[in-house]
């Protein structure tokens, strides 16, 4: 008798699943939110959840907060950054910068974070999960974090170049017009004519390489360092198809930046976030060293006041500086390549630790990101306006070759000072640091998306690390030749272009065919529901949804636009755009053809998306959801107990009219 109670009571508490498949149910039980309750029913499902105890994750929030900021802020801050300012005058540039990164940089990192620990898996496969024939707009951002890990990779083995040069005595002579490698005719150096100008109606005033002093009043002038970097670090060649010339220090460098970031990324997230501690952390200290010393030169305020305190607005109104603006943005933030979706599917909660919230991150990455661009910027102007005091010159005539403009705006400064060497080598070691921070991140996305795709990989780390560094070192090797600065300039200019495309076919993807609907409930889900001030300026603000989409959207293709017309045909920046962007139509194919082969629609929102249930629920039952489920706070019904109550109560129905 007992055992048949026990029976009988066993039976009656069924679990939501069994009474929902149970044809005996006298009401249909529709499929509920994952939030209803987080004890008895989890917000991923099963197949998520396996994943995610695969995944080697961070030890704490604060290694990946880290690791993103190592990710989206430091090195194209550092590098890119001031030169872009150079080129777009100054404050004009700083102006232009902080409206794209609000009104379009912040949306799409909050949307990339959010959409990575929502699904806690790569790129590819959401995509796969929301429309299997877009999967191919993961695999695009894929490919382009593949470009960007080998544009950066190819600037920290420069960077390597500069630090063993340094070791070996180099910095005593890269301020010198009369090396090997210096151009007699053209080479400038300012200390010895600076103290003896016996003409000062001549505009210019230079040191020959025979250490006199000459004047001239139509003079091209290039500086003793910026010599050093394009003639003894890149030895660039006449032409972009010279392949015949292997810079061999490029060559060996980049060798050496390869297996150091591959033996990185083979210990997977633990080991980068250990990492980012010291990669990301010690350049900021670093970088505030190097801004004061700026501001004790002479000259530094006129450098200042055109970085801060003189915008041309004329150019403000020109596509030209914020078409500039945004592919920096692009950059600096790695929006768009798919990195920060795959970093962010590792930011999970468990038993241990909670995950930190993806929306209060996107706010922190934006304020590091404008304020480590002001920093830099205000550093390195200040340097030009010290160079443009001593050269007697305007600051935008300090540098040729604008990709040299960092190491020119501080090597020349260093030179005038006491110890020049410990100055030189922490800018060294901070861009080092740098690099390697976002060049981990970005070589760990693409590893990411095949242990997602094929689960059996993630456990052959050996096998799959080493074939990907060492097909990278292959695509790398066009730029150990002496035409690799033209091949990186192309990736420079165009790879922007391939993140704008990617960052608008994700967002016009999520809003318009997926649904901006489902995705302020999947917000919903994972943060809460905001609440008096944060309804309006938090997570689940009306904002974001229309920003994404209306504002982002219209923001991506006009500065796509802009860039096809500013490019204008280049055959090889052309064919470096229309790559990744044929993987799109390329898995459409596949994935239509393999669908149809097992009668099932490539078209349709997948089974395996976290929010299946809730969407397929709404659209079938949503009247019943509300009859059978009362109105309470989910965190304190149990799912168990309200299925138990309405059952109960539809059988003391059907027995009143029984």
């Amino acid at each position: 008798m007992v055992v048949s109670n026990i029976e009988s009571e066993k039976e009656s508490f069924k679990s939501p699943k069994s009474l929902r498949d149970d044809p005996n149910s006298p009401i249909p039980i529709p499929a509920l939110s994952p939030n209803i309750c987080q004890k008895s029913i989890k917000k991923t499902p099963p197949k998520i959840r396996e994943n995610l105890r695969e995944k080697d994750g961070f030890r704490n929030s604060w290694e990946f907060i880290l690791t993103a900021m190592g990710l989206s802020v430091g090195f194209a801050n550092i590098w890119r950054f001031p030169q872009k300012a150079l080129e777009n005058g100054g404050s004009a540039f700083l102006i232009v910068y902080i409206i794209c990164a609000i009104f379009f940089g912040l949306p799409t990192i909050y949307l990339e974070f959010f959409i990575g620990q929502y699904h806690q898996i790569s790129s590819p496969i959401i995509f796969q999960r929301i429309c299997p024939v877009l999967e191919g707009i993961g695999w695009m951002s894929s490919i382009l974090s593949i470009f960007s890990s080998i544009y950066y990779l190819v600037i920290i083995s420069w960077i390597l170049i500069f630090m063993i040069n340094l070791f070996r005595g180099d910095w005593k002579i890269w301020n010198k017009c009369d090396n090997l490698w210096n151009d007699p005719e053209s080479c400038w150096r300012n200390t010895l004519c600076a103290n003896n100008s016996l003409e000062p109606e001549f505009e210019f005033e230079y040191e020959h390489s025979n250490g006199s002093c000459e004047f001239s009043t139509d003079f091209k002038e290039i500086s003793p360092s910026e010599q050093y970097f394009s003639n003894r670090i890149l030895r660039i060649s006449q032409g972009i198809l010279d392949f015949e010339t292997v810079n061999w220090p490029i060559f060996i460098s980049m060798i050496i930046c390869w297996i150091l970031v591959g033996l990185m990324i083979f210990r997977g997230m633990k080991m980068i976030g250990k990492i980012s501690y010291v990669t990301v952390i010690l350049p900021y200290f670093l970088i505030i060293i190097l801004f004061i010393l700026g501001l004790t030169l002479d000259g530094a305020s006129d450098g200042l006041s055109h970085f801060f305190l003189h915008p041309k607005f004329s150019q403000i109104f020109s596509f030209e500086i914020w078409s500039e603006a945004l592919k920096q943005l692009c950059i600096s933030f790695s929006i768009g390549h798919g990195s920060i979706i795959s970093l962010s599917s590792y930011n999970y909660s468990n038993k241990q630790q909670k995950s930190p919230n993806c929306f209060i991150i996107s706010i922190i990455i934006l304020s590091a990101n404008i304020s480590l661009s002001i920093l830099s910027g205000a550093t390195v102007f200040s340097n030009l306006g010290f160079l443009a005091k001593q050269r007697k010159s305007s600051i935008f005539e300090i540098v040729e070759n604008r990709k040299s403009l960092i190491f020119v705006a501080y090597l020349e400064v260093f030179g005038e000072l006491d110890v020049p060497w410990i100055w030189v080598f922490i800018l060294f070691l901070m861009m080092f640091l740098m690099g390697l921070s976002a060049e981990i991140a970005l070589l760990e996305t693409f590893c990411s998306n095949i242990y997602d795709k094929f689960p059996k990989m993630r456990r052959k780390k050996y096998i799959v690390v080493p074939i990907y560094i060492f097909l990278l070192s292959i695509l790398g090797l066009i730029f150990s030749t002496s035409s690799g600065f033209y091949w990186f300039e192309i990736i420079d200019e165009y790879s922007s272009s391939i993140a704008i495309f990617s960052i608008l076919s994700q967002t016009l993807v999520l809003m318009y065919i997926y649904g901006s609907k489902h995705i302020r409930q999947d917000i919903i889900d994972l943060l809460g529901v905001s609440s008096h001030f944060q309804l309006f300026f938090g997570a689940n603000s009306p904002f974001w949804r229309f920003n994404w989409m209306f504002i982002s959207p219209i923001i991506g293709i006009i500065g796509l636009l802009i860039n096809i017309c500013q490019n204008g045909f280049s055959i090889f920046g052309w064919i470096l755009v229309i790559l990744p962007i044929s993987i799109v139509p390329i898995f459409a194919i596949i994935n239509f053809i393999r669908f149809k082969k097992v009668s099932k629609s490539a078209l349709q929102l997948q089974k395996d998306h976290p929010s299946y249930d809730r969407i397929k629920g709404k659209l079938i039952s949503k009247k019943v959801a509300e009859k059978s489920l009362p109105e309470a706070s989910p965190k304190i019904i149990k799912a168990p107990e309200v299925l138990q109550k309405s059952r109960r109560k539809s059988e003391k129905k059907m027995h009143e009219f029984g």
